[in-house]
């Protein structure tokens, strides 16, 4: 699942969610911080959901536009994301993005180095009651870029490992602690593999190499490395910290406890068939498990091993909604995104079991709630909460697109005959490229 899918949900996940109970209903939900009577202002917004999700955030619009009478909001969604992306990028051109639109956190350097997004520290500084630090740690990273806040986040999503319980007790192998380590994994798929059968795996962590740097760059930072400098303008690629622990993964394949990339025709989930013990994926499909394994097999979630610095290396990556610089509205426009992302929209909007986690930790609760009631939920959602709390302050370049293309034809060598140091080296290259591209 590449990076610009991941937060799009699947017909199994809009059916699940539908049949979990709603959250609240209009007398529940909140009213926002700033309700002004005498502002009057036509605001289009953009954006990129399911038709589930475009009823709720219609829902949230029609309270606001009732708490503010002067303000009327016209809804666009296009749920395809190419072509969500080629009107951003030719409106973005033409100086015409409207209002308040969909930005997910990998975006918000790329938007705000072309001068698309407004700055929204001033109007977060006038706004009584904003926390900026009711945003999951992670996130508060990524809604910035040179400083300045571009973004009010309204989900994320992390990776975890996932269990099956079933084939642990099988084998007669221990589910590990949340609380360990990378060399806990390897030796965990040891024993598994002892017992397993031949087509089995014991522990698949491709997904932590092939979604993108949005995870790679945190699981090398659990680790002590990373692959680019702070300031985005150095690549960092072969710093010892990053080949050792790629060298570390390889030593997963070569001991044949992992697949090899691509080894599943697409479509093709292992986890769900029953293939694997141990898998790493994210935390959007937490959703449609339930109804995809039901009665197969028992599983639960654990977060991600720690790294040899004690940190898991947790990356998050999410959405939010941001201010085109070139509203004529954008006083109304910032009441409208902060109205759309505070705990109460995301109680109601978020929170009904979705594949997203609430961007604001003070919707955790609900969130959980409802996932207690869903029928074959797993076990471990705790883990999860704890992970995203402390998930490493991992922000996005602005050229993460073709960053990612990068990471897609150096990383899958290493597993095929080629070494870390040199797929490392010639991905120093790519980057290097990138750089005098977007920091001329």
């Amino acid at each position: 699942m590449n990076r610009r899918e991941f937060l799009k949900y699947s017909a199994a996940a809009a059916g699940l969610a539908a049949a979990a109970p709603l959250l609240g209903s209009s007398e529940a939900f909140a009213s926002a911080r700033r309700v002004s009577s005498s502002t009057s202002a036509s605001l289009s917004l953009l954006l990129d959901h399911t038709s589930l999700e475009v009823s709720r955030f219609q829902h949230a619009v029609n309270l606001f536009e009732k708490a503010n009478p002067g303000i009327t909001v016209s809804v666009e969604n296009i749920a395809d994301a190419a072509a969500f992306y080629t009107k951003i990028n030719t409106e973005g051109v033409g100086h015409t993005l409207p209002d308040v639109w969909y930005v997910r956190t990998f975006d918000v350097a790329y938007d705000a180095l072309k001068g698309w997004t407004e700055p929204l520290n001033s109007y977060i500084a006038k706004t009584p009651g904003f926390d900026v630090n009711d945003f999951f740690p992670a996130l508060r990273s990524q809604m910035a870029y040179g400083g300045k806040i571009y973004t009010l986040p309204w989900n994320l999503s992390d990776m975890v490992i996932f269990i099956n319980k079933t084939l642990f007790q099988k084998a007669g192998v221990a589910i590990p602690s949340p609380d360990w380590t990378w060399d806990d994994f390897a030796s965990t798929a040891s024993a598994l593999k002892a017992k397993l059968s031949s087509h089995q795996y014991a522990g698949d962590v491709n997904n932590l190499l092939a979604d993108g740097y949005w995870v790679l760059e945190g699981v090398i930072a659990g680790n002590g490395g990373a692959l680019l400098s702070p300031d985005f303008k150095q690549a960092t690629t072969s710093a010892p910290a990053n080949v050792d622990l790629l060298n570390f993964f390889v030593s997963l394949h070569t001991k044949g406890y992992m697949p090899t990339p691509g080894t599943y025709p697409a479509g093709v989930d292992p986890f769900v068939a029953g293939l694997e013990a141990m898998a790493a994926n994210g935390s959007w499909v937490i959703a449609t498990y339930p109804a995809e394994i039901a009665k197969s097999f028992e599983w639960e979630l654990l977060p991600l091993p720690k790294g040899s610095t004690g940190k898991r290396g947790t990356g998050v990556a999410g959405g939010g909604f941001g201010v085109a610089s070139t509203s004529r509205n954008k006083e109304a426009a910032f009441m409208l995104a902060d109205w759309l992302t505070n705990t109460s929209s995301l109680n109601y909007v978020v929170s009904d079991y979705l594949d997203s986690l609430p961007s604001r930790q003070s919707s955790m609760p609900t969130f959980l709630k409802t996932a207690a009631n869903v029928k074959y939920a797993p076990g471990g959602m705790a883990n999860v909460v704890e992970e995203t709390k402390t998930a490493l302050p991992i922000a996005y370049p602005p050229y993460v697109i073709p960053l990612d293309t990068a990471l897609t034809n150096r990383i899958p060598p290493i597993f095929t005959g080629s070494t870390v140091t040199k797929q490392m080296s010639a991905l120093a290259g790519d980057i290097d490229t990138m750089i005098k591209e977007y920091y001329p």
